[in-house]
């Protein structure tokens, strides 16, 4: 696998879980606007609304403009407490109420964090907490029996019960006692209030020494109605990013998770690809068919059971609503629309019997709430709560609304699931024209869904799912390593012998294919050496004639794969080899030659160079630097003076010319024969030249692009330029003196200024100044031939008879 991949894939990865995360968050906002508004308090300009969620309470600070300036989580307190009640005096309390039932009583500073608390306390009286109030003194909590028909007034001082706490305490372990009710907490009675006979309060509160209460026949409702500054505040309400995120906590949790999961699988998957291991593969492959299997079988077997258990509540809970109206009859229909209804006897009954109806045995196990409804304005008449003449909206969320209007259209039943203060509950709805006025229906709320033990049965559902999944993993995992435990042997000696080892052993084989596969192995093994030996020579013998790197510079990897018609396009640097004649050559002049070709040899893999065919003589040779090579200066000047120091190489009067271009280089010729060669349209100019310049006893040549590519300034002559007549481009010239021998480098290092006088004048026309210039360094030096042959050509533009063109390139003096 290549290295880019898994980062592709990575960031494939984060931009799909953050494209799947920001499309779920985007409706955040929306779902947070989607809950009810179950209480609230006005206070020194802000607004305090309460928000009871599935297993955790939540307090918002609303100011004049709809902004939540603050929240309190009673989970940042304790967990799985909701939140009973909101005084303000001096400050904001909250009254707190744990799963079991014990209430505490929290004081909240100005950032909305705890700075007092009560120890948890329990009323003697069973039922449900509906008022709570403080002045300077202590608390007032006001609350109603389980059969709605008697409201207690507790007091509890302030002082006593209240304590600071510590920011540096843990509230769970120091503050609060592990679930049981502290006896130290002292609750005086205060007052009660005893409902008239047949009547049931549905909320009570404690006001200025006066109650104020809430009966089942609607009376009252106005003093517990939220004031519309509240309402709008909390459903206008704007939430910060940051608040919209801590309300989404385990979401975000679930994304992270799901990001690392996708970094820890990919990362396995990416080890696994680059060791490429057959049996991995297969284990891997197994494992995710298992999983895929497991996974999908226990989902669905989830899945039917939940749509079961749904549609059997459902059936069930028809079945009751309609059995609840055939027991009740038509007489709502007469007395619903009377104004003294809720003084009627048949309200009484109906009421009764709803009660009654919703604490047998069947019904009480599934239903939460019944009621019925007048669907014409949404109102509940009668109900289990007692909440009669409210909202349908207000107790069983806007869901039940379109829900009704349909029913009213003459549709007899339906179902919805509703979401309530964070849990999950069925709605059905019943109205069948036979019995009920289509203006009314029957509401049952059933209990959270999944139904009781649902919780459970998934967590053994999935227990039971992983298990399996282990136990057939590692069933398959070792089956298949058992399996393949031959070819893993056989594996390993291939590999062996792909290494070039030879001693292979043959295992014990099993079955018949495994032993097919040895044999041939062993043949492969005997064969290999007979061909390797025979590669061996056949290599030794081509090497020494084929140009080396070839293979290198065709883009090849082996020269078996080079074949004619092959041309590589490429930049280096040209370095033409002149010496003197080879023609008579002695056997020692000849074995001159050979220390010399060594050293040639010896110097350009240094400079990883190689040597290009196409000459019959030892004196004409050509060699090429490709471009990462940017050293062939530094090969002419080791070589020059390494040659210095060899006995005899004065004979040879080497002289070579470097040339940075780019070139065609390539194989011709057909499958008998191929020849290399090398196109460069400057070739012919250069090799005169080339010649023409080891003539004239100049050991090291660049032009002026390999000076500007090698970045040379020092230790260089400028001797003249060529314009060869393929190009009409001009070539400056240099002689680098580092090639020279030490006197001679000395003597041109000396004259040098006076060199490019000459050469000015020279080029200026002015060549009686110009010879007298060269004659001077003549006289200095006699064996500059450079400026020798200079002196000469003045001579011969002074003296010419008849007017003709005079040249200053070097190229047209070679002709």
């Amino acid at each position: 696998m290549k290295k880019g991949i898994p980062i592709i894939l990575g960031i494939l990865w984060l931009l799909v879980v953050a494209g799947i995360a920001f499309r779920d968050g985007a409706g955040w906002n929306r779902q947070e606007k989607m809950h009810l508004c179950q209480d609230g308090i006005q206070a020194e300009g802000k607004v305090y609304v309460l928000d009871n969620r599935e297993g955790e309470g939540v307090i918002y600070e609303i100011d004049d403009n709809h902004t939540v300036t603050n929240l309190f989580f009673t989970g940042s307190y304790r967990q799985e407490m909701r939140i009973a009640g909101l005084a303000w005096h001096n400050g904001l309390y909250a009254l707190l109420q744990e799963p079991e039932g014990e209430y505490c009583i929290l004081k909240l500073d100005e950032t909305m964090h705890p700075a007092a608390a009560s120890d948890t306390f329990l009323p003697k009286e069973s039922g449900s907490m509906t008022d709570f109030a403080v002045d300077e003194t202590g608390f007032y909590l006001t609350l109603i029996s389980d059969r709605q028909d008697t409201v207690y007034t507790y007091f509890m001082e302030k002082e006593e019960n209240l304590k600071e706490i510590s920011s540096e305490k843990e509230p769970d372990k120091e503050n609060l006692t592990d679930g049981e009710a502290d006896e130290t907490v002292f609750l005086r009675l205060l007052r009660l209030l005893e409902a008239e006979e047949g009547r049931r309060i549905i909320d009570a509160g404690f006001s200025e020494g006066e109650y104020l209460v809430r009966l089942d026949d609607g009376t009252g409702k106005e003093h517990f109605l939220l004031s519309e500054t509240i309402l709008d505040s909390f459903y206008q309400r704007e939430l910060s990013p940051i608040q919209i995120f801590r309300f989404q906590q385990e979401k975000l949790v679930f994304y992270g998770l799901l990001l690392l999961t996708g970094y820890v699988l990919l990362i396995l998957g990416t080890i696994v690809l680059r060791n490429r291991n057959h049996t991995v593969y297969t284990v891997i492959i197994v494992e995710l068919v298992l999983l895929c299997v497991i996974a999908m079988g226990a989902g669905l077997a989830w899945k039917v059971r939940q749509d079961a258990e749904y549609e059997q509540n459902e059936k069930y809970g028809t079945y009751y609503l309609r059995e609840l109206e055939r027991q009740i009859g038509g007489r709502y229909k007469v007395f619903a629309e009377e104004s003294d209804f809720y003084r009627n006897e048949n309200y009484y009954e109906i009421s009764e019997q709803i009660r009654s109806f919703l604490e047998e045995e069947g019904p009480a196990q599934l239903f939460y709430d019944i009621a019925l409804v007048r669907a014409s304005d949404h109102r509940v008449l009668a109900g289990a709560s007692g909440r009669n003449t409210e909202h349908a909206a207000y107790r069983y969320s806007t869901a039940a609304i379109p829900m009704l209007d349909q029913m009213k259209d003459g549709i007899p039943r339906l179902s919805t699931q509703v979401w309530i203060e964070g849990s999950p509950y069925l709605l059905i709805g019943v109205s069948e024209k036979e019995t009920l006025i289509p203006e009314y229906c029957f509401l049952g709320l059933l209990k959270s869904q999944p139904a009781a033990g649902m919780a459970e049965s998934r967590e053994s559902y999935l227990k039971s799912s992983l298990i399996i999944f282990l136990i057939a993993s590692i069933l398959c995992a070792g089956l298949i390593f058992y399996q393949e435990r031959d070819i893993r042997s056989l594996g390993r000696s291939m590999f062996l012998l792909a290494c070039g080892d030879y001693e292979i052993k043959k295992d014990v084989a099993y079955g018949k294919d495994i032993d097919l596969m040895w044999n041939s192995l062993l043949q492969i093994r005997r064969r290999m050496n007979k061909m390797n030996y025979t590669k061996f020579k056949l290599y030794e013998s081509c090497y020494r004639f084929a140009p080396k790197r070839l293979e290198k510079i065709l883009g090849k990897d082996s020269i078996e794969e080079v074949s004619s018609g092959d041309v590589a396009r490429l930049y280096g640097t040209l370095a033409i080899i002149n010496n003197v004649q080879s023609t008579g050559m002695d056997a020692s002049l000849m074995q001159r030659m050979n220390t010399y070709i060594q050293l040639l040899d010896k110097h350009k893999d240094q400079k990883q160079g190689f040597f290009l065919s196409g000459s019959d003589n030892l004196d004409h040779m050509k060699m090429l630097f490709l471009q990462e090579s940017k050293e062939a200066t530094d090969f002419g000047v080791n070589f020059m003076r390494e040659l210095q120091q060899t006995e005899g190489y004065e004979r040879l009067r080497t002289g070579m010319l470097l040339h940075y271009d780019h070139y065609s280089y390539g194989v011709a010729g057909n499958n008998e024969q191929c020849f290399p060669f090398l196109v460069f349209d400057k070739m012919k100019a250069f090799e005169k030249l080339g010649r023409w310049l080891q003539q004239q006893q100049i050991k090291l040549t660049i032009t002026d692009s390999v000076m500007e590519r090698e970045g040379l300034s020092q230790g260089l002559r400028y001797i003249g330029y060529l314009i060869p007549e393929e190009t009409k481009e001009e070539i400056r010239l240099y002689e680098v003196l580092y090639a020279c021998e030490e006197e001679e480098r000395r003597k041109k290092t000396a004259l040098n200024q006076k060199f490019q006088k000459g050469l000015k004048l020279f080029y200026q026309s002015d060549f009686y100044l110009a010879r007298s210039t060269f004659s001077e360094i003549m006289r200095e030096y006699t064996e500059d031939r450079i400026a020798k042959w200079y002196l000469f050509t003045c001579e011969k533009y002074l003296n010419r008879t008849a007017e003709g063109e005079i040249c200053f390139d070097l190229g047209q003096a070679v002709k």
